[in-house]
C-alpha cells in the first residue's frame, strides 16, 4: 500500500511523555478519502478505560482541485 492509498482502517499509536513517563498518549489516525481524522487522548499510570480527551481542534482546507 502506498502512502496516498486510502485504507479507511485506523493507525493507531502510544507512547509515553518523554518528561513524565507515568502519562502515555494515545493517538489514532483514521485516512479518508476526504478527510483526515486524529483524535488524541491522554492516560496516566497505564488507565486507558477513561482517558481525558485534549480537547478539540477542527481544521479545514479548502477543495482545491488541481484541474
Amino acid at each position: 500500500m502506498s502512502v496516498l492509498e486510502v485504507s479507511g482502517q485506523p493507525i493507531e499509536l502510544s507512547f509515553p511523555l518523554p518528561r513524565a513517563p507515568d502519562t502515555r498518549i494515545h493517538l489514532q489516525l483514521t485516512i479518508q478519502k476526504t478527510s483526515i481524522l486524529l483524535f488524541l487522548t491522554t492516560a496516566v499510570n497505564g488507565d486507558t478505560s477513561s482517558g481525558a480527551p485534549l480537547g478539540s481542534f477542527i481544521y479545514a482546507l479548502p477543495d482545491v482541485g488541481l484541474a
